[in-house]
């Protein structure tokens, strides 16, 4: 079975949250996935996926299931609005667990766990460069303390082919989660996606999100045959660290996504409108540079750097 449908529910103040959504149920039983894509409306290349995903999977060829939220943020996607949902200037990337009850982004989230997420023992949640952002493709899970999980998770996410590879603890104290946050919380097996540039949907970018989804969806069953990896080396990243201006000013970075920097090193400066240095940003720690924010305007407590700290490098052959 194949199936496009917009899911749909309405809040008491007469507004509509619209999801819209697919499964596809192969002939033959298995696990479950779940996607959820464009949780920012304007990441767009896990939504060219999805597409591409329902236009070329056979289900007669599939044991198990596949959920998709196509685009999870319809009215950032809509309105190509950055980060937030515009209706609430809510962030629905950090919605969960939602409810039915609240503002309008918290029902997002609260409908796709129920109706897309909630049943899935894996779930994906794809991202990939806001409309300042300039990120080189990686991926990342949350560790639990459950050997069993964490270990299933660490397998999952080295299936998907990526070459850089953030595993670090769930902070269990945290408000609210994201989707693949919320995966492991719950028990199942939960991978943060991110590939794509300023709003772009780039062909590299984009098979990066589908060819990584077909290698787990065959890594668990759901599709026949092995993986398909190329030789590459794996950097495993223990932590996210978000470099921020400390003042306003211009910003000039002096790195560039997916460059190997060393504690200590330049990443950019900031200066004023006479060209007056007013801050040299360097690296807290040996790290791989996962973003770069693009503007030339910066202000104080701004994002200007996410770094992804090293805590391994491994060669791994096809």
């Amino acid at each position: 079975m194949k199936k496009f449908e917009t899911i749909q529910r309405t809040m008491d103040n007469g507004q509509i949250v619209a999801i819209p959504s697919a499964i596809i149920e192969g002939a033959k039983p298995g696990p479950t996935l779940a996607i959820v894509a464009a949780v920012h409306g304007c990441e767009f290349c896990g939504v060219e996926a999805c597409i591409r995903l329902y236009q070329h999977l056979d289900q007669q060829t599939m044991a198990g299931t596949l959920r998709m939220a196509m685009v999870a943020n319809l009215p950032a996607f809509r309105a190509r609005t950055m980060y937030r949902c515009p209706i609430d200037g809510e962030n629905v990337g950090r919605a969960y667990p939602g409810t039915l009850k609240g503002t309008y982004s918290e029902l997002i989230a609260y409908t796709i766990w129920k109706e897309i997420v909630g049943g899935a023992e894996y779930v994906l949640d794809l991202h990939g460069g806001d409309l300042i952002e300039v990120l080189t493709p990686y991926i990342g899970y949350n560790t639990t303390g459950d050997s069993a999980l964490d270990d299933k998770s660490e397998a999952f996410a080295l299936a998907f082919g990526a070459e850089n590879v953030e595993a670090r603890p769930l902070d269990r104290d945290a408000p609210k989660f994201s989707f693949s946050q919320a995966a492991p919380l719950n028990g199942k097996v939960g991978l943060l996606v991110e590939a794509g540039s300023q709003g772009r949907h780039d062909e590299p970018d984009v098979r990066f999100h589908y060819h990584g989804i077909l290698n787990v969806m065959k890594h668990i069953g759901i599709l026949k045959g092995e993986p398909e990896h190329k030789a590459r080396t794996i950097r495993i990243l223990d932590d996210f660290i978000g470099v921020q201006a400390e003042v306003e000013g211009i910003f000039y970075p002096k790195v560039k996504a997916n460059d190997l920097v060393d504690e200590g090193q330049i990443l950019g400066e900031v200066r004023d409108f006479t060209g007056e240095l007013l801050q040299e940003v360097t690296a807290p720690a040996r790290s791989v540079v996962l973003g770069v924010i693009t503007p030339l305007s910066t202000f104080e407590g701004a994002m200007l750097f996410g770094l992804g700290r090293l805590r391994e490098e491994a060669r791994v052959e096809s």
